[in-house]
């Protein structure tokens, strides 16, 4: 054994209650929610048919396959060969499903709702409502009608939506304001116009869909081509704006991965890998879409009752965006020359579109307490647009004794960031093109 390995098969998947990918690889020793051994969630490499889903400005996977049309999946934590790059903690790669001769399908759904006795801590608990929790998801999969097995396909589509365990109560709105200055509590101001209903603070709203095309174009050579599609909103539960729920941020994410995969077959011992990709990931974080929208208040309404308190009125006024588009191309060449040895060489390039921004509203008494923007550049607006290309080449040989397995390999990886660097490590303000 010459790596920690774990292969999750499609039998596996459908015997265990998993609903997603990342459910199967928590399941696997080592793992704890997404972290492999310990290390950073953004230290795993997932792979999509061989093709990387990690978004190269966070790190972090931002796409992943539907667990029905996953053939199987397979983890590595530790060891890994010189074929993969960018991984600290863990490879995760989703081989999909390829079209049979005959058609087949299904579909599932399920509704629900959580329920607990612990009312007074889960504020609004023990309203129950089946339609808080949503399930649908289908596959469909056989040759295309009127090409015969020259084309086939898989697709597939989910659509989730969760309201969450975790309730917010609309005591104030963001316009709201308090006054907790005055040593005598009879002449504190407390407005309060909320309309009292609860909110969801933690709920998430997922839709994706997915299409793979194989064509059999004979003489031991295969294409295929696929598209994963997915669509993401939910809120991360801050638990200062219980009492002010309308005032905290929401996240949007939206990714899209295309994938070409074309295959030789050079006799009985080796065959090559042609693969090309894009790659889309937007990421959004904001109260409200226009940054000039009037309901945005100053900054100070989060201050009126003091640390360690509720929020009785005020938004979040940054706004965060960043937009990420990879290409890759790769190259990956397998061959068994004998019983012993198994040789694979390959090269990859990946081509990388990074814009981010990020920037404060203001509505004080430098904007007339009417919501405007900061200077791009200036300290509460940061934008970074760059293009980084990377480099990879790889040879390794598994060698198979009758007593010992052995792999041996070796990587080079060439990083050009597109950025500016440090002239002089003493001076921070002096910077150089690393071009």
């Amino acid at each position: 054994l010459t790596s920690t390995t774990a292969t999750v098969t499609s039998d596996e998947i459908s015997a265990l209650p998993l609903e997603t990918v990342s459910d199967a690889v928590n399941l696997q020793a080592g793992v704890v929610d997404g972290h492999f051994r310990g290390g950073r969630s953004n230290e795993v490499k997932y792979l999509i048919d061989g093709m990387s889903v990690n978004d190269v400005f966070s790190g972090n996977f931002e796409l992943e396959a539907d667990i029905n049309t996953v053939q199987e999946v397979q983890v590595l934590s530790g060891t890994f060969n010189a074929e993969y790059g960018e991984a600290l903690s863990g490879v995760v790669n989703e081989v999909t499903k390829t079209a049979h001769d005959n058609y087949a399908g299904n579909f599932s759904a399920y509704t629900g709702d959580y329920l607990t006795t612990r009312t007074s801590l889960y504020t609004h608990i023990d309203h129950i409502s089946p339609s808080d929790l949503q399930n649908y998801e289908g596959l469909l999969s056989g040759p295309v009608p009127g090409t015969g097995k020259f084309m086939k396909f898989v697709m597939s589509g989910r659509y989730y939506y969760n309201d969450g365990y975790l309730y917010g109560k609309r005591v104030f709105n963001p316009s709201d304001s308090s006054n907790f200055s005055a040593n005598n509590p009879a002449q504190w101001y407390i407005g309060a116009t909320g309309d009292g209903k609860y909110v969801p603070m933690n709920y998430q709203k997922r839709l994706s869909l997915q299409g793979k095309l194989s064509f059999d174009i004979g003489g031991s050579k295969a294409l295929t081509v696929q598209g994963i599609y997915l669509d993401n909103q939910y809120n991360d539960y801050d638990h200062q704006f219980e009492l002010n729920p309308d005032g905290n941020y929401t996240q949007f994410q939206k990714s899209l991965l295309l994938i070409a995969n074309y295959n030789i077959v050079f006799g009985n011992s080796s065959f090559m890998d042609l693969n090309a990709s894009g790659f889309d990931s937007e990421y959004k974080e904001y109260v409200y879409q226009d940054p000039l929208d009037p309901r945005y208040v100053n900054p100070a309404r989060l201050m009126d009752a003091g640390a360690n308190a509720f929020l009785t009125g005020g938004t979040e006024n940054w706004h965060f965006y960043h937009h990420t588009n990879t290409y890759t191309s790769k190259i990956d060449f397998t061959s068994q020359l004998t019983n012993v040895h198994q040789i694979k060489a390959g090269v990859e390039g990946d081509y990388h579109f990074l814009n981010y921004r990020d920037y404060q509203v203001h509505v004080d008494a430098s904007s007339g307490f009417v919501p405007a923007l900061p200077t791009p550049g200036s300290f509460d607006f940061n934008t970074y647009d760059n293009m980084p290309y990377q480099l990879a080449a790889y040879i390794q040989d598994k060698i198979e004794l009758s007593y010992l397995v052995v792999n041996v390999g070796l990587r080079f990886d060439y990083f050009e960031p597109d950025g500016m660097g440090l002239r002089n490590p003493n001076n921070i303000a002096e910077l150089d093109n690393l071009q």
